[in-house]
């Protein structure tokens, strides 16, 4: 399979490639994942909010966590992406802000966890604000965060990134066991 790269211009110019390279091993394996309880959301105390925000690679957007009834927000979803240096972002805006990114430099073959979590100020169920997080977690914490855990639907991919489905998904039903 070939490579399937997307440019975007805004303010800058962002090559995003994802998908299969010339082989799929060649590429990294990402599974993103959020845990938490929207009953907990914005208590003093509570390390994870719930996220339902969106996923992104630079500036393009490709999942939201937002699937169904969200009261326990237990998700995953695992891409292949191209190897390389990559900035993911957590947001519920159009784009993420610089204290919403994480930097990452896969490796081509690498398994990555990344954990989507919210941050919120203000007094839950009158004012919130919610800013996404996310952290690379070691793949036995994530096991454990993701014991309960399901996989997202078809439609949580943006549409723009629903044509490349078959060759960005890793069909799981279950979070993947640690290599």
């Amino acid at each position: 399979m070939k490579r399937q790269c997307l440019w975007f211009v805004e303010t800058t110019l962002v090559l995003l490639c994802l998908g299969s390279g010339t082989a799929q091993g060649q590429d990294a394996v990402v599974t993103f994942y959020s845990h938490g309880s929207f009953l907990t959301t914005g208590l003093p105390g509570a390390v994870h909010d719930i996220y339902i925000g969106s996923i992104f690679d630079g500036l393009q957007g490709i999942f939201s966590f937002r699937d169904g009834f969200f009261a326990h927000n237990n998700r995953f979803l695992s891409l292949r992406i191209a190897p390389g240096p990559h900035t993911f972002g957590a947001s519920n805006g159009k784009r993420p802000e610089p204290r919403e990114t994480l930097d990452v430099d896969l490796k081509a073959g690498g398994q990555y966890f990344i954990r989507a979590q919210g941050e919120s100020k203000g007094v839950p169920g009158i004012f919130t604000i919610q800013h996404g997080r996310l952290d690379l977690m070691p793949c036995a914490d994530a096991q454990k965060d993701m014991e309960k855990a399901k996989a997202l639907n078809d439609k949580a991919l943006w549409k723009k990134m629903r044509p490349q489905r078959a060759s960005l998904i890793v069909d799981e039903s279950s979070p993947p066991a640690c290599q």
